[in-house]
């Protein structure tokens, strides 16, 4: 464990190979533990097991999108936070559609400076760093 992890985990789930990679090196070095899936049933499938303490939710994932994994785990119930990442610009109002409150909404392509400013905020909020 490097010096400056937090003793929590961290799911990203993203479909696409080389964002996901990049992205959990980021988090490793922040999260004694990154859980990684590549659509939403596999997400749930960890998130059922792990219970992870923040989700990293890409929406356009195959076999179940990233609100439709939120809403099945019903993230507003559970301890866990989430970041949800998209492509489309429309993400906010999606959130609303399917009652997701207080999630945070990052476009992509995400800066590697904004990810872990707003990873960093979030572990702040949970006061974890």
């Amino acid at each position: 464990m490097l010096e400056n992890t937090v003793d929590l985990s961290v799911m990203l789930v993203d479909d696409e190979d080389t964002i996901r990679q990049n992205y959990a090196l980021v988090l490793q070095q922040l999260f004694t533990t990154v859980y990684q899936a590549i659509d939403g049933e596999e997400a749930y499938a960890l998130y059922q097991k792990y219970q992870p303490d923040i989700l990293i939710v890409d929406v356009n994932l195959p076999k179940m999108n990233g609100f439709e994994f939120l809403r099945k785990i019903d993230v507003q119930s559970t301890k866990a936070r989430a970041i949800v990442m998209s492509a489309h610009t429309n993400s906010e109002a999606q959130l609303q559609k399917y009652d997701l409150n207080g999630i945070i909404c990052l476009p992509k392509p995400v800066a590697r400076k904004v990810f872990l400013k707003t990873v960093r905020e979030l572990l702040k909020d949970l006061g974890a760093e």
